[in-house]
């Protein structure tokens, strides 16, 4: 979109990147009444799994590097970010090991 009459860009369009954030909205949910961002991980034709928190694209692991967790002590107790903090592809997750029914997914495509 741009800015009518010259070639200033008010607001970059175009086709999703893997890694690109997008805002999401899911209006007649009823936890979730408020916008929220999504990291694109998967391309139109490629295969996602969950395995042991660890994304995988098509039979690739995405790169993780642990970071250290003195680093977050900014973030409030009221907000807790789990006991591992490490970065996935430039992107910080967050997650607590151990038992959880999300831990893995069977392939998607």
């Amino acid at each position: 979109m741009k800015l009518p009459h010259s070639n200033v860009a008010l607001l970059p369009t175009g086709q999703p990147k893997r890694g690109d954030l997008v805002l999401q909205q899911l209006r007649n949910h009823s936890r979730l009444k408020y916008p929220f961002f999504k990291r694109i991980v998967g391309l139109p034709g490629d295969t996602i799994e969950l395995q042991e928190n660890r994304v995988i694209v098509n039979s690739r692991a995405i790169p993780v590097r642990a970071l250290n967790p003195a680093d977050f002590a900014w973030v409030p107790k009221t907000y807790p970010i789990g006991s591992v903090v490490p970065d996935e592809d430039g992107h910080w997750i967050t997650f607590t090991p151990g038992e959880s029914e999300h831990r893995n997914h069977l392939p998607v495509r």
